[in-house]
């Protein structure tokens, strides 16, 4: 594994750095062999028989099989998933386990399905996807339902499971887990910190009315980095009548380094700083400013925060020069896999797009990014070839963050930290899940606001942040959102109102006597539960001449941030040249229609037209003073005037 310090050495960086040591979850005596009384088996089962397991995941067994309800909090690679399964297995428990995303936590469903294999227990996972895809494939929708009957342990995700509870509202034997959650026992949430204090509203709003279908339902919660879990313990016990604990563990990781990059241009920063320092000593700074201008290794550490003073005072000063690209493709030669995490996906695709644009040919192929407008199949793809080694650089906003398990990755780049510090350790959490590393990196290339905001106040300011504790997720069991969905279920499963309830529905305008408004019926449709918006996709396709081409489906969320006409549609190197709308109203959105990228396409829509002609406008003022000088506009050329 390359040593970044020597690398950023060599490319004239200057860099601070800072060190956590590595940590394992208490181990005891006892093997996997021995709890489960086998031997031998396949796969990853087989992998796992020998290892000894932890404290926290027997703590977990026990505490379950004694009926009460658990919030597992321990770190990324400590065994959570082996915690609950085990227990499932043994005591012969129906479990419904609930995962953010299948397509994030497909390493966990590896590995739940590779143990069922092995144990002889039916394992099935469904989202809206899976069942669409099985259904193209000639499997009927009674068959299906059987089989989910059947199986010991259903994996699916929230908003599948919040359609599912909408049709047992309306029609049961419309749902295809009806059946199977009328002998559900276990209910496995993982993840639980993913989630916003709407999503977390919602999944309470979901776990009553599944209480409420079988009784006695049991809980475990999973978490790496909830920072409060005695509230979310206390609102299970509220909901299931079973006593609720939390249960600690220490995360897997090994000794990582901390490398904070500062700028290649601090020499010539510091050397304008001295000679402006009059400003700052009319300005009244500190001591610590005044002390940075004398001491270079001071001055390293005070960098954001004598350049935004200068800034305060209206002083034109150079800021640190860092070229990312520079950094990043000089792993592509490593060992092990790097992966880039950007603020959004804009900013991901446009650095895999610089990377490409300096890279040979055959490296082309080391390089990829991966977020949620890239297909479930290419991102599956991705991580494939990550863990065989054919991938050695992955550029991700978040989709990486969580649930993926590629015992490859001992790096992790920030390209702008988070503003949170629970999603700067969800990101850190990949790498380091292997004995064999000796160490991990985490390389920090500040370049947002935010960075400069907290480098502002000085370098150490980076690792006290670092070491803050997890911030508070809103729990709060009395949300306005949750009762809302709760009260509508009840409506349309034609059950008694208290009046209270009715009359909360009432204030909003969405009841009349015992029946929902036509507001009602809107708002019971557009409920979902990762966006308030029809529970379907918005379709895309993209256009070559006569043929269109459809590509994955786009949240309503995304129609409006990404996919406005003039935006780039990254994933298919397009452009958005159309939204077709429809509807008895004309406002339904029928597909957003993506084109080539071509000079034509901008000048024959107004507002890119407009677009097109300011960028040349701004590309080519500056151009030159020169006596004369010729710029060519779109193929014909414009004699600019003579400077006089």
């Amino acid at each position: 594994m390359l040593n970044s310090e020597t690398l950023l050495d060599k490319l004239s960086y200057y860099y601070t750095t800072g060190e956590e040591p590595e940590s394992e979850p208490e181990t005891l005596e006892t093997t996997f062999s021995e709890l489960l009384g086998i031997n031998r088996a396949e796969g990853l089962l087989g992998k796992l028989l020998t290892r000894k397991i932890y404290m926290h995941q027997l703590r977990a067994l026990q505490a379950l099989a004694e009926g009460k309800n658990i919030i597992l909090r321990a770190g990324t690679g400590s065994g959570k998933t082996e915690a609950w399964f085990i227990y499932a297995w043994k005591h012969r428990k129906k479990t419904l386990a609930i995962y953010p995303t299948l397509a994030l936590a497909s390493d966990q469903l590896k590995r739940i399905e590779d143990y069922s294999r092995n144990l002889g227990i039916k394992t099935a996972r469904i989202d809206s996807i899976s069942k669409e895809q099985l259904l193209r494939d000639g499997k009927k929708i009674s068959t299906l339902r059987g089989e989910l009957k059947e199986a010991d342990i259903v994996v699916t995700n929230p908003a599948f499971m919040l359609m599912e509870i909408k049709r047992i509202a309306t029609k049961p034997s419309s749902s295809i887990l009806y059946a199977f959650l009328n002998n559900l026992d276990l209910i496995v949430i993982d993840e639980v910190d993913f989630y916003s204090p709407r999503e977390i509203a919602l999944l309470y709003s979901m776990l009553k009315i599944l209480s409420e279908i079988r009784q006695q339902l049991q809980v475990a919660v999973l978490t790496a980095g909830i920072s409060n879990p005695e509230e979310l313990c206390a609102m299970l016990t509220e909901t299931t009548s079973r006593e609720c604990v939390v249960i600690e563990g220490k995360p897997f990781k090994r000794r990582n380094k901390y490398i904070l990059v500062l700028g290649k241009n601090l020499e010539e920063l510091w050397k304008f700083a001295q000679e402006h320092a009059y400003l700052l000593e009319e300005a009244g700074v500190g001591e610590d400013i005044k002390r940075s201008l004398k001491d270079f290794d001071l001055f390293k550490k005070n960098l954001y925060k004598i350049v935004e003073v200068f800034r305060a005072l209206g002083v034109d000063v150079p800021s640190p020069f860092i070229d990312p690209v520079e950094i990043v493709s000089s792993y592509l030669e490593d060992d092990v896999v790097t992966v880039v995490f950007t603020r959004s996906i804009e900013s991901a695709e446009d650095l895999y797009r610089k990377l490409r644009s300096r890279l040979s040919e055959k490296n082309l192929e080391l390089v990829a990014t991966h977020h949620h407008l890239v297909s479930k199949r290419q991102r599956e793809e991705i991580e494939e070839k990550a863990r065989k080694g054919e991938i050695k650089i992955i550029i991700s906003p978040k989709t990486l963050a969580q649930g993926i398990d590629i015992g490859t990755i001992a790096r992790i780049i920030h390209l702008g930290l988070p503003e949170d510090v629970r999603e700067f350790y969800q990101k850190e959490g990949r790498k380091g899940r292997r004995l064999e590393q000796e160490f991990t990196e985490s390389i920090i290339i500040p370049v947002s606001r935010w960075d400069r905001e907290l480098l502002s106040r000085g370098v150490d300011a980076f690792f006290s942040w670092v070491k803050s504790p997890l911030e508070i997720t809103l729990i709060n069991k009395d949300n306005k959102y949750a009762y809302l969905f709760y009260y509508l279920f009840k409506v349309k499963a034609r059950q008694e109102l208290s009046r209270s309830e009715a009359e909360f529905l009432q204030s909003l305008g969405l009841l009349e006597g015992n029946k929902l408004t036509k507001r009602g019926e809107q708002a019971w449709y557009y409920i979902n539960f990762y966006e308030y918006a029809p529970p379907f996709g918005v379709k895309r396709v993209f256009k070559i001449d006569s043929s269109e081409k459809y590509l994955e489906d786009v949240s309503f969320s995304d129609l409006v941030e990404k996919f406005q006409v003039g935006c780039f549609d990254y994933t298919s190197d397009g452009i958005v040249a159309n939204i077709q709308i429809g509807g008895s109203k004309g406002r339904v959105v029928r597909k957003i229609e993506v084109y080539p990228l071509s000079e034509q396409l901008l000048y024959s829509h107004d507002a890119l037209a407009y677009t097109i002609e300011e960028y040349k406008k701004q590309r080519y003022s500056g151009a030159s003073n020169q006596a004369s000088t010729e710029t060519s506009i779109g193929g014909c050329y414009a004699q600019k005037p003579s400077a006089t």
